[in-house]
C-alpha cells in the first residue's frame, strides 16, 4: 500500500478491536485529518503520530483506546502510551470521554498552529476521564494569530 497518497483515516464505531496493538501513522506523510469512531482500538497500546506536516485535524470519539471494561480502579498500563508531536499545522484536537483511561504516558508537544484542544467533557456533564493515570503537559509555544 502506497501510504503517500492517503489523506484521511476513518475508523468507524467498534473497529479494530481485535490484535492492532501499535497504531503508528507516521508514514502517512500526507494525512490531513484522522477520524476513530466510539468504541475503537480496544488493544492498541501504543499510538504514534509524528512530524506530519500535513495533518489538520484529529477527532477520537468515546471510549476509544482503552480496554474493554476497564475501570479506574484497575490501575495503569506502563505499556501504553499516546505520542502527538511536531504536527506544525495541526489546528484542531478531540477527544471523546473515557479514551485513553488507562495510557500511563501521553505525549502531547509541539502544534504551533493547534486553535481547539478538547479533551473530555465537562465534569458536570458526567466523569469519565481520558488519560485517568497521566499528567498532562501541553508542550507547544502558543503563537498570536494576526
Amino acid at each position: 500500500m502506497n501510504c503517500s497518497k492517503i489523506e484521511t483515516i476513518v475508523v468507524t464505531n467498534t473497529k479494530l478491536n481485535s490484535t492492532l496493538k501499535i497504531l503508528n501513522l507516521t508514514q502517512f506523510v500526507n494525512l490531513r485529518e484522522i477520524h476513530i469512531g466510539n468504541d475503537c482500538c480496544e488493544e492498541v497500546e501504543e499510538v504514534t503520530i509524528v512530524g506530519l506536516r500535513q495533518l489538520r485535524e484529529i477527532t477520537i470519539g468515546e471510549n476509544s483506546f482503552t480496554k474493554k471494561g476497564y475501570k479506574p480502579e484497575d490501575g495503569t498500563d506502563a505499556s501504553r502510551r499516546f505520542c502527538l508531536k511536531d504536527c506544525e499545522f495541526l489546528q484542531e484536537l478531540q477527544i471523546g470521554a473515557g479514551s485513553f483511561m488507562d495510557y500511563s504516558v501521553c505525549e502531547i508537544e509541539n502544534l504551533p498552529k493547534l486553535l481547539q484542544l478538547q479533551i473530555g467533557r465537562p465534569k458536570s456533564v458526567g466523569n469519565r476521564d481520558c488519560f485517568h493515570w497521566s499528567s498532562l503537559e501541553l508542550k507547544s509555544e502558543m503563537t498570536e494569530s494576526k
